[in-house]
């Protein structure tokens, strides 16, 4: 990506991430994937709003059509992307990366992997292509001319001992870890349990840090770290139940707006604003509505939601965060059903006033 940046010749270089999926669906959108990627490479410049032939001719031609029949212009399918890709690349190497495939709902996966094979395979210039998934025998079913690199928890030994340093010498540097100067002895016992215990998952080490923060004295920290001695990041579910557990029993307001910003962000289809999502969660949870700002909310959710700027919007802090929810009940019925009656409330209760009052139901 740097060579790209420094050098506006170099080939092509296409990425999605699944941090860049509208936030909140509880899966990656094959087509949407698709969809992201064909815009990256159909910007010629972006400054001057130069978008490339042949997908300015494709949309024209979409909406042409759609306004001929009078309905909207039809977003492109995955096929339909896959086909615009190629066309675009005919003459252009490029190298394409989608990380979290296995985000991709199952029943739809395939459509996403045939579409890159294809691209790979028909496009007439050299196409690379790289995958990045947790272990999963659905997608090496469909790749199985591929070559595989596994990256085992040694390869990320070292990256893991520096971030458990940095995030550890950080909360003592900003009095979060207790109140007083932490013993030097305190602080290596801390960082041996994170970077042994930690495996791949730095979410882990960042909410059991969190835990230790909540802490109020050095006997505490060294009894939970002995009781914790053979915890390992499968455990991740438990940091989760305790947080959850810990917000309801001390703060029900709290856990009140927790469970609904988890609701929408579960089953909202598109992305909202900062300020939108705020609004929601505000008028979602009392009679009258709240008055929250983002870093209080980011606070009562335990920072288990973060901001993305870059899409301006919320998103769980990781993916195994929406794996728990859905086990303890927020399935797509249930966080549906919550945040159609929080539309409902709304509507209900904030009609324009040159409607008649006879049209508002009796509560």
């Amino acid at each position: 990506m740097d060579v790209k940046r420094g050098n506006p010749l170099a080939a092509p270089f296409d990425y999605f991430y699944y941090g860049d999926s509208k936030v909140g669906r509880a899966q990656a959108d094959a087509d949407e994937i698709v969809q992201y990627l064909t815009k990256q490479l159909a910007i010629v410049d972006k400054e001057k709003r130069e978008i490339r032939e042949q997908v300015l001719l494709e949309y024209e031609r979409r909406a042409a059509e759609a306004k001929l029949d009078g309905l909207e212009v039809p977003k492109p399918r995955c096929s339909d992307c896959a086909g615009l890709i190629q066309d675009v690349l005919e003459s252009n190497p490029a190298a394409i990366v989608v990380d979290g495939v296995d985000e991709v709902a199952e029943s739809r996966r395939h459509e996403l992997l045939m579409s890159l094979v294809r691209i790979r395979d028909e496009t007439l210039s050299v196409i690379k292509i790289l995958l990045s998934s947790r272990e999963c025998s659905n997608i090496f079913a469909h790749l199985s001319n591929a070559d595989r690199l596994r990256v085992h928890e040694d390869d990320t030994q070292q990256d893991m001992e520096l971030y458990v340093r940095h995030r550890v010498s950080t909360v003592i540097a900003n009095r979060n870890l207790l109140d007083v100067d932490v013993p030097e002895d305190l602080q290596k016992d801390l960082v041996s349990f994170l970077v042994d215990l930690a495996g791949e998952m730095f979410l882990w080490v960042n909410l059991q840090i969190e835990r230790f923060c909540e802490l109020k004295s050095k006997a505490s920290i060294l009894d939970a770290l002995r009781h914790d001695s053979k915890a390992t990041t499968a455990a991740i579910s438990q940091l989760y139940s305790g947080i959850l557990g810990r917000i309801s029993r001390t703060d029900p307001m709290a856990y009140a707006i927790a469970t609904m910003a988890f609701s929408w962000l579960m089953c909202m289809r598109e992305p909202l604003s900062l300020e939108a999502f705020l609004a929601a969660v505000s008028t979602s949870n009392s009679d009258a509505p709240l008055e929250l700002t983002m870093p209080e909310l980011l606070r009562i959710c335990s920072n288990l939601i973060v901001l993305d700027s870059k899409l301006d919007t919320l998103r769980f802090a990781h993916s195994s965060l929406k794996e728990f929810l859905e086990e303890i009940g927020f399935s797509k019925s249930t966080t549906n059903s919550v945040v159609a009656m929080c539309c409902l409330d709304s509507c209900i209760n904030d009609l324009p006033g040159d409607v008649k009052t006879e049209l508002r139901p009796e509560k």
